[in-house]
């Protein structure tokens, strides 16, 4: 059976997380710097990221729900930089989700893979992220129109790992996971779930980090560049 869909992650795989969140938690700070002032850019910054990748794993395992994030990560930063501020925190965070899904940076190569790509398959995105804040990225970075389906948590009810948002993703893609292949840069999250449910599987790994050792990965692909993907996709053989 041939390749015909090709289904990504987005944040961190496409979207550049890293680079898009220092720019935003930047504007944040200078918007209310009579507040944040005198609490450096880079402390702010940290604080932040530390708070926030923490609650996503914690949404992502169902354990908090998506206001509680967008209220806490704040908050969370706020006492650690030594502000504890509920007002504060609910103010940052209204801001925030107006200027971060604004960020057009993506990771190196996405955009000229994704044109690359989008002649020859039909391109989705499965990501955790919230329908209205994705879909901005998405038009923010100008890649919208490359994909025939957006699959998020919010919409589907699910959340990577569980294997039911992939379902999902695929019933509305009209594909099978032997026609498909996934893209993703977290193992737990993104790979092990795809692995498991049939997809011919992409790591993203840009840092190099060593590649996990257990059976359920045993054919798993590694992928140091996005501009690799389309000589490894032409490569599997059905």
């Amino acid at each position: 059976m041939s390749l015909r869909h090709i289904f990504f992650d987005l944040d961190k795989t496409l979207w550049n997380h890293r680079a898009n969140l220092a720019h935003a938690i930047e504007e944040l700070h200078r918007q209310f710097y009579n507040e944040l002032g005198h609490v450096p850019k880079e402390i702010f910054l940290a604080a932040f990221t530390e708070a926030n990748e923490r609650l996503w794993k914690l949404f992502s395992q169902g354990r908090i729900t998506g206001p509680h994030l967008r209220f806490l990560r704040f908050r969370i930063c706020l006492q650690n930089v030594g502000l504890p501020s509920n007002n504060l925190a609910r103010r940052l965070s209204r801001t925030f989700l107006d200027i971060a899904p604004q960020g057009s940076l993506l990771e190196e190569g996405a955009r000229e893979t994704l044109q690359s790509l989008h002649s020859r398959y039909c391109l989705h995105i499965i990501t955790n992220g919230f329908e209205i804040t994705q879909r901005t990225k998405l038009r923010s970075s100008g890649i919208h129109h490359l994909f025939t389906t957006i699959t998020t948590s919010e919409r589907s009810g699910y959340r990577k790992p569980d294997p039911r948002i992939f379902r999902y993703a695929l019933r509305r893609a009209g594909a099978l996971a032997s026609q498909a292949a996934f893209i993703g840069d977290d193992l737990e999250i993104d790979i092990l779930p795809a692995v498991r449910m049939g997809f011919h599987t992409f790591w993203y790994n840009p840092s190099g980090l060593p590649g996990p050792s257990s059976r359920d990965f045993q054919n798993l692909q590694l992928l140091r560049s996005l501009p690799e993907l389309p000589t490894l996709l032409e490569k599997i053989s059905f």
